[in-house]
């Protein structure tokens, strides 16, 4: 998915994201947050992320994913494009898993 994030206020700013619920639909039972993965592929902004060489897991609780860089706190947009990994554990049972993602952005004081 593609996320666009863009500060009206001039000031440094940064992504955060979690994972909410990764559950079996037919089932409901959970998998950790830790099994899905994610990683930026394409960002048109010149901040930093931990995420833009190797996957990085989802925790249940919000951690900062980007960092705006100086280019990105004059107002344009910048796009971030993500790509996701699953590795189920292996007691996981076959069929159809529904997550939320929850993305924040929030400007630094």
């Amino acid at each position: 998915n593609e996320i666009r994030c863009r500060s009206n206020a001039g000031r440094p700013w940064y992504l955060k994201a979690h994972l909410v619920t990764l559950k079996h639909t037919g089932t409901n039972r959970a998998l950790p947050a830790s099994t899905l993965r994610w990683k930026i592929v394409g960002s048109t902004g010149s901040g930093s992320s931990t995420g833009r060489t190797d996957f990085q897991p989802f925790a249940e609780q919000p951690d900062t994913i980007y960092e705006s860089g100086r280019d990105d706190h004059r107002g344009r947009s910048v796009v971030l494009q993500f790509q996701y990994s699953l590795t189920p554990p292996p007691s996981s049972l076959a069929g159809t898993y529904v997550g939320q993602i929850v993305f924040t952005m929030a400007e630094h004081p």
